[in-house]
């Protein structure tokens, strides 16, 4: 297969660099939601493997992959191992979270490598400021994994930002075609999903972006684009060669536009691909044909936004929800087998202490398997950042640190001071749990020895953290 990999002791041709963090911080670098691990898990670099879809067939045996976060690597190890290849294209991922740590390895970068095509991408650069900052040192700011071109050298110091759709294209439904990504290149051991039911999992893409416009995601600022089924099932049968058997399909809400996605899951229950696999999935999706589909084709595990026990009051944000469509999802699941994640949030602007408790309870009594609980952030491109810097309460200068994982600075909003809140949260955490009911439930859901292990790796991380 072409997507064989063999790297040549050679001047390489292309580069990605995930780099390292202080302290091995597990973050996790994307266009659209960097964020930290709250457990023992490490998701494959998505976007940088979408990327990899991009590069010219005849420099894929000079492509390098380098993620300093999955193979602990110091920056002088790194930097001594891009001298003896020298590069003609360097791609970096940055994070908000991260800025600091990022922007000095950025320009040490630029220093290695005066003349060099550099590029770089994450969630900060949804704020200009962010763009001014790097600016001096990059070639290209992408806006997206597909807008890439490794063929082409570009000289101009002008057009560093091209977001693909804005205004009211954003959210329109549109079609994009990409030739199947290098999966062998991002298999490493450290990554870790943690729904997986076997060691090794891929990820793969359906759609990219989101069809919602949630003012606290930064997900509400880019484009909803999808890919043929035919297209998808060209990349799983590939997977399917390569031996593995479970996949994330790293959809932000899975299952638009519904025909193609009945497509797609009905080639897969036909090819016999037998994929333990499982993804996001919106409540506003919520069909019980397309869920019994989703379980037929091997799906496991969906990750929900819930977010409160107040859906009115979440309409603030543009989020909307149908009437009974979450309680039938909920139900239906649970007869069907999927296990559910739900994401929630605490510390929105206006909660108290009250409300936030009253989110922890409803987590406890609605019929879910995992939660996810996040502290209300000022991300990049969101709401809640563009409130709190003109309140004065946060500026951009300041973004190192500021993650949905609470580990960091935390704002508070005003009935709640950020210590409050991360105390909150971990109250959620503690109390979804730590129940021995729930504990009893995990372990007669056992589906394997590998998902044991998971299992019991994230668990004993959360208990380690809080």
């Amino acid at each position: 297969m072409a997507e064989d990999v063999t790297i040549e002791e050679a001047e390489l041709s292309v580069v990605f660099i995930n780099p390292p963090s202080k302290s091995r911080r597990k973050i996790m670098r994307n266009f659209d939601c960097a964020t930290e691990s709250k457990a023992n898990y490490l998701y494959q670099p998505y976007d940088f493997l979408l990327m990899s879809s991009q590069i010219p067939e005849k420099e894929k045996k000079s492509f390098l992959f380098i993620d300093a976060i999955a193979e602990p690597i110091s920056e002088e190890s790194l930097f001594a191992q891009l001298k003896k290849r020298a590069p003609s294209f360097i791609v970096v991922a940055m994070a908000n979270t991260s800025w600091k740590n990022d922007f000095n390895f950025l320009k040490s970068i630029r220093e290695l490598f005066p003349k060099k095509q550099i590029s770089v991408f994450g969630d900060l650069f949804l704020e200009e400021y962010f763009r001014d900052e790097v600016s001096p040192y990059v070639d290209r700011i992408l806006s997206d994994p597909f807008n890439v071109n490794f063929s082409e050298v570009t000289t101009s110091t002008e057009n560093k930002w091209d977001p693909k759709y804005e205004g009211s294209l954003l959210k329109k439904s549109r079609e994009i075609t990409i030739k199947t990504p290098m999966h062998s290149s991002f298999l490493k051991p450290a990554y870790r999903w943690p729904f997986s039911r076997h060691a090794t999992y891929t990820t793969v893409f359906t759609s990219w972006g989101c069809p919602y416009s949630c003012s606290y995601c930064i997900m509400n600022k880019f484009p909803n684009l999808y890919r043929q089924a035919d297209e998808i099932i060209e990349e799983m049968k590939i997977i399917k060669e390569r031996g593995i058997k479970e996949i994330y399909i790293g959809d932000r809400s899975f299952g638009l536009p519904l025909k193609n996605v009945i497509k797609t899951l009905d080639l897969m229950i036909e090819n016999e691909f037998k994929f333990s696999w499982s993804t996001y999935f919106h409540p506003n999706q919520y069909d019980k044909a397309l869920l019994e589909k989703m379980k037929g084709a091997g799906c496991h595990t969906i990750i929900v936004g819930i977010e409160s026990h107040d859906q009115q009051a979440l309409k603030e944000y543009g989020r909307h929800m149908k009437a009974n469509h979450l309680q039938n999802l909920l139900k239906d699941c649970n007869k069907l087998g999927i296990d559910v994640c739900a994401d929630f949030i605490i510390g929105l602007p206006g909660e108290t202490k009250e409300s936030i408790l009253k989110t922890i309870k409803y987590s406890t009594e609605i019929p879910i398997d995992y939660a996810s609980f996040n502290v209300a952030t000022p991300l990049p491109g969101t709401s809640i950042r563009q409130s709190a810097i003109e309140q004065k309460s946060f500026s951009n200068e300041y973004s190192d640190g500021v993650d949905s994982f609470g580990s960091g600075t935390v704002i508070g909003n005003k009935n709640l001071s950020g210590e409050e809140i991360k105390e909150l949260k971990n109250l959620a955490v503690r109390q979804f749990y730590f129940r021995p009911s729930y504990l009893f439930k995990r372990l007669t859901k056992i589906k394997s020895f590998q998902h044991l292990l998971n299992q019991v790796s994230e668990g004993l991380m959360i208990l380690r953290v809080r």
